[in-house]
């Protein structure tokens, strides 16, 4: 998924981007992304449910008058497990898988995923706690921005709409290295904007390359 979504040629634009806003503001980017933030295991027995009950009914309609055909039983038992394994097979497609895990379940596990990705890249350990993290979620097609003490303090959290609301419209319009690239330098004019500058010859303490997690 990564490749298609993300090939090389994005990522490097990516880590540029993210070196640029570094040196303009004197603040730490780090760029995350994860494949899915969760199995969702709990949508392919949902799947299933639906399939074996849409099943189950169907039949029951299709058996009516179906007498003459000999076991009517046979009939009214077989469509549900049918439907069972479709319904099952179906969730592979991530447009239903997402409907059926529901936006109120795939933003809690995104919210988690990325106050998790926060303290395993160390953004909170930098020296001027002025680090950023940009957490993307592939699948859930959704974008979290968490900023360490030194931004918070300058720049308000619903400053940040303006960069998940351009970068999941971007994975939507299948375009997300494009607009991740842009959202960095968003980021970037943001934190000027809020008095944020470079020092020539200040250390760079986290990586600048995109950072990919395991699902």
């Amino acid at each position: 998924m990564l490749e298609r979504i993300l090939p090389a040629s994005d990522r490097q634009a990516i880590e540029g981007a993210v070196r640029r806003t570094e040196a303009a503001t004197g603040c730490e980017l780090v760029v995350a992304v994860v494949p899915a933030c969760d199995s969702y295991h709990h949508v392919s027995w949902k799947g299933a449910l639906f399939g074996a009950l849409t099943g189950a009914l169907l039949g029951g309609l299709a058996s009516r008058g179906l007498e003459i055909w000999g076991n009517v039983w046979a009939w009214l038992l077989l469509p549900a497990p049918t439907g069972a394994v479709l319904g099952w097979a179906l969730t592979g497609w991530p447009a239903l898988r997402r409907a059926l895990a529901t936006p109120r379940v795939m933003d809690r596990r995104v919210s988690g995923r990325a106050a998790e990705s926060f303290l395993t890249a160390q953004i909170a350990r930098t020296s001027s706690r002025q680090g950023l993290l940009i957490f993307v979620a592939l699948f859930e097609r959704r974008v979290v921005v968490l900023a360490d003490h030194g931004v918070a303090a300058q720049v308000e959290d619903s400053a940040w709409a303006v960069v998940t609301s351009a970068v999941e419209d971007g994975m939507r319009r299948g375009r997300a290295g494009e607009a991740l690239t842009e959202a960095v330098s968003r980021c970037e004019r943001l934190l000027v904007k809020h008095g944020f500058h470079g020092t020539p010859g200040a250390a760079n303490e986290l990586p600048d390359s995109l950072r990919v997690e395991a699902p």
